[in-house]
């Protein structure tokens, strides 16, 4: 609905309604008015449906004289000032703080031929108290008419005016605006320009009302009606809700609390605690400490404590009977209770009746004891141990004793030794040369001797053991000179391994029976063994050069893989396998010993060390690969027996 005025808000007023130019009394006016075309009569602030006003300004030219003819007095807008929201003054004026927000360029519609309006803030809001309005063209409007065209746009207030401070006024029910234009030190700056040269500086102020605050409570409803025929419209209205729940607050559950009209303020409603009775049977409050007896409304406001009683099973290892506190029957659930079943790997425990869920019964596999539980061992073997598997079941084999397995090597040949240089190795296959890390490079490396015999226990670690004999050798060289000379008869480890390999996949190893039976690739057939691995470490003897070699001067380790035969590169794949790490340590220190244990051969299945200490240093010769010449053999370990 369009209307002139919004509750009683006058059209805009003119304020320095002219420019005059004092020689020539020549004067330049606009024309602006303003009407709420939409919206409530009173503003509801924050409230989506009573929060939002559209405001139509008018535009026009007043009257002009001085201007020359042709063409006539004429009035030209360049832009069109609006501020949201007022504390004092006129253009701009004292902003009142977040209250109005503009609606935004997508709000804003127009009949002013040709054109269409941008503003300064196109998103809309409040951070900007002052809106500019351009025409994307200026309009010239002919002197005298003062309804040209028209220009609306939504207002929402979101927040009442300050009560107090600096931005606060003396009407807070009342949002001022003042819409109009401002003359510019410059003529070609200002807002509205004639063609006499002078600039018009019409001003003028619009009104939004609001409704006060109208909080209401539980028992009463207030509302602010925006219906102008109404006497009450722009203020707080109460009605009384009645019958309406309301805070109990006298601690009675057997009666309940409703809102009534209030006796001296018909406007009003107030909370009665006995406005009606609860319904018989309503459970209340138990003060007998007996909970087996279920107090109750009688239905005349009074608490009954025998209103009933509750029947349970008889108290045993499964049921607790009838709960003092909770008045319910206490079936126990995962109570442990009598084992019946002499399963050690099932845990009895109480369960609630599958037909009676006040019943509580024993039941002999509530839960499965944990994997790897003991249980009793009945095959009589001592390298399996019996163990729960976790589903109620003892497993005989559980735990299964991985058993050590010795043997014995001998043999010897030629590798790549660690550093640059061409040896003969095949650098495009992995782990076929020695890597290039070493502090004394040289160029390759012959080695050999036997280890595990006359005896070879298999040993995790024992330090200079006595069940592991032995002898090996390892000789560096740059041609035509040795440039280093180890030589060890003194063991700490010693263990082997039934290796599969790339070569023929399928083949796999048992522990402790023949390795790779009938398999000639993979070793260490033609002669049979239980292994084609072995891994031996100790302490040795080492010269840098061809001198005389230091007695227990290093720590080092060896692995060998006994493949196909024969065992060099110039034989059928795959060669045999040589790696000697040694350490410039002196294995008789405390860092030595720490040292030996973490390089011994705890797992023979792998090169890499067992230990993950930060502490085991980079050895300073790491030599072998795939052997180049030579041939390694893996043998049974000899029947002797430890001294």
């Amino acid at each position: 609905m369009v209307r002139g005025m919004l509750a009683g808000l006058a059209a805009v007023l003119f304020i320095n309604a002219h420019a005059r130019d004092a020689g020539a009394a020549n004067v330049c006016n606009a024309a602006l008015d303003s009407m709420f075309v939409s919206g409530p009569n009173f503003v509801v602030p924050g409230d989506a449906t009573r929060d939002t006003v559209r405001l139509q300004l008018t535009l026009g030219a007043g009257t002009i004289t001085g201007s020359p003819t042709p063409p006539g007095p004429q009035l030209t807008l360049h832009r069109l000032k609006f501020d949201l929201d007022c504390s004092t003054g006129g253009l701009p004026c004292g902003d009142q703080g977040n209250v109005v927000s503009y609606g935004g360029d997508s709000t804003v519609t127009t009949d002013c031929p040709g054109v269409t309006w941008t503003t300064n803030v196109p998103g809309g809001g409040s951070a900007t108290n002052e809106v500019v309005f351009t025409p994307s063209t200026p309009i010239v409007i002919a002197g005298g008419v003062n309804n040209f065209c028209h220009l609306e746009f939504d207002l929402i207030v979101v927040n009442p005016e300050p009560t107090s401070g600096p931005q606060s006024d003396n009407t807070p029910l009342v949002i001022e605006e003042v819409a109009g234009f401002v003359q510019a030190a410059a003529f070609a700056d200002g807002d509205a320009t004639c063609n006499n040269g002078l600039q018009a500086g019409n001003q003028g102020s619009a009104a939004i009302p609001l409704c006060p605050p109208c909080a209401g409570d539980e028992c009463t409803d207030r509302v602010c009606p925006d219906d102008t025929t109404n006497p009450n419209a722009g203020t707080c209205v109460g009605t009384p809700k009645t019958s309406q729940p309301c805070t109990d607050s006298d601690n009675n559950v057997c009666t309940i609390a409703g809102c009534e009209a209030s006796p001296t303020d018909p406007t009003s409603g107030v909370c009665v605690q006995t406005h009606t009775f609860a319904t018989d049977s309503t459970p209340c409050p138990d003060s007998d400490n007996n909970a087996c007896t279920t107090a109750g409304c009688n239905g005349a406001g009074v608490c009954d404590q025998n209103h009933m009683t509750k029947t349970c099973p008889a108290a045993d290892e499964c049921n607790g009977g009838c709960d003092a506190t909770s008045g319910q029957c206490t079936p126990k659930t995962s109570t442990p209770c009598t084992d019946t079943d002499g399963n050690v790997c099932t845990i009895a425990g109480c369960e609630v009746s599958p037909t009676n869920s006040e019943l509580g019964v024993c039941v002999q596999n509530h839960m499965f004891a944990s994997d790897s539980t003991p249980c009793p061992d009945t095959d009589n073997d001592s390298c399996t141990t019996a163990g729960c598997n976790g589903q109620g079941v003892c497993d005989q084999t559980h735990m299964q004793c991985v058993k050590g397995l010795g043997c014995r090597v001998t043999g010897g040949g030629t590798v790549d030794a660690c550093g640059t240089g061409d040896s003969g190795c095949d650098p495009n296959t992995p782990g076929s040369c020695a890597p290039d890390t070493c502090a004394s490079p040289a160029l390759e490396a012959t080695h050999g001797g036997q280890v595990g015999a006359p005896v070879g226990v298999a040993t995790a670690f024992t330090a200079d053991s006595a069940c592991i004999a032995g002898e090996w050798t390892h000789v560096r060289h740059i041609r035509p000179r040795l440039f280093g000379n180890f030589h060890a008869r003194s063991f700490d480890s010693l263990m082997c391994a039934c290796l599969p390999c790339p070569e023929n996949p399928d083949v796999q190893g048992v522990v402790g029976a023949l390795c790779n039976p009938d398999d000639r690739i993979c070793g260490p057939e033609p002669r049979r063994a239980p292994a084609n691995k072995i891994c031996f470490s100790g302490a040795g003897d080492y010269a840098l050069t061809n001198g005389r070699r230091e007695s227990r001067s290093v720590v080092f380790r060896v692995d060998v893989e006994d493949r196909s035969e024969p065992g060099g590169t110039n034989g059928p794949p795959p060669p045999d396998r040589y790696r000697i790490r040694i350490w410039f340590v002196d294995p008789d220190t405390s860092d030595g010993l720490t040292l030996r244990q973490e390089v011994a051969c705890a797992d023979p299945t792998t090169e890499e060390l067992t230990a993950t200490s930060a502490s085991v240093p980079t050895p300073d010769i790491d030599d072998g690969g795939d052997l180049i010449r030579g041939n390694q053999q893996i043998h049974p370990p000899l029947n002797k027996t430890c001294p």
